[in-house]
């Protein structure tokens, strides 16, 4: 029954197959969010890190050391913790799409889980 519901020629409906293909848009969705705040955060942090090597026109360093770590600190913390959630709706658009797909506790989602 589980295999039919997204397979249109053996019974499944048309919300079925609509409902899958939005599960698997909501991956697509997430995986090039998280591509994009990757690369603006190594960005970020490689312009941060440049600043650090401007000095001041009496000599000293433009920012200081403190803020520059914060800056960077911040910055890192902020990405790392949207890209958890983008992988945590990754895992829930994955498993939505198995349930429609196989019987539980029997889609790759399943794998290796409890």
């Amino acid at each position: 029954m589980y295999g039919a519901l997204v397979n249109d020629k053996e019974g499944g409906t048309p919300a079925m197959l609509t409902l899958f293909s939005t599960a698997h848009h909501d991956i697509w969705w997430a995986k090039g969010h998280a591509w994009t705040v990757s690369n603006w955060s190594i960005t970020g942090i490689a312009g941060l890190s440049t600043l650090s090597h401007l000095t001041h026109p009496q000599g000293g360093p433009a920012l200081s050391p403190t803020l520059l770590l914060f800056a960077i600190t911040l910055l890192t913390l902020a990405a790392s913790a949207y890209l958890s959630q983008k992988q945590a709706d990754m895992v829930t658009a994955r498993l939505r799409a198995d349930f429609m797909t196989f019987p539980p506790g029997t889609g790759p989602a399943s794998i290796g889980g409890s």
